[in-house]
């Protein structure tokens, strides 16, 4: 983190400042994501985030959690954030496609498969967001938000026909 606080101009004032602040931990994420140290590379991300001072916070996190998972696809905390970060900007196919590449490695991850089957829902594929939240309740029976999320999608499925 030396780094960053070595990057920034000390005589800078206001946000101008704030904004070498946030590149510096960003090229720092950078970095760290360059010698596969993805844990501080997200670190720094999402503190280059945090101190963003504009409304493009969740597209710059995006592309922070997008940078981290191009990375390391196996990488469940940026693409959980990446998730996350989804939901508020309204832009899922990217996300849907990392999220199915991360369950065709971990099949019995349950919580990125219910992820994943909010993503369908949002995105319209209502007959797949079903099937997986069917596996999701064979796994995991008693999970409240499952069952809420599948009759709601069944509902969908219904005022179609």
């Amino acid at each position: 983190m030396l780094v960053a606080k070595d990057r920034i101009d000390h005589n800078s004032s206001g946000g101008n400042g704030l904004r070498q602040l946030c590149q510096a931990f960003h090229d720092l994420g950078d970095q760290y994501a360059s010698i596969g140290d993805h844990t501080y590379a997200q670190r720094c991300y999402e503190k280059a985030v945090s101190l963003e001072p504009d409304r493009s916070k969740p597209y710059r996190a995006f592309q922070m959690y997008l940078k981290c998972l191009e990375s390391d696809t196996d990488n469940i905390t940026a693409l959980l954030g990446l998730f996350r970060v989804s939901r508020q900007i309204d832009s899922f196919s990217k996300v849907t496609h990392h999220m199915e590449a991360y369950v065709k490695i971990h099949p019995g991850d349950t919580k990125v498969m219910f992820c994943l089957a909010t993503l369908y829902m949002k995105d319209g594929r209502l007959n797949e967001a079903k099937k997986v939240l069917a596996e999701v309740l064979g796994s995991e029976p008693g999970y409240t938000n499952t069952v809420n999320l599948l009759e709601e999608v069944e509902h969908r499925l219904m005022s179609r026909n």
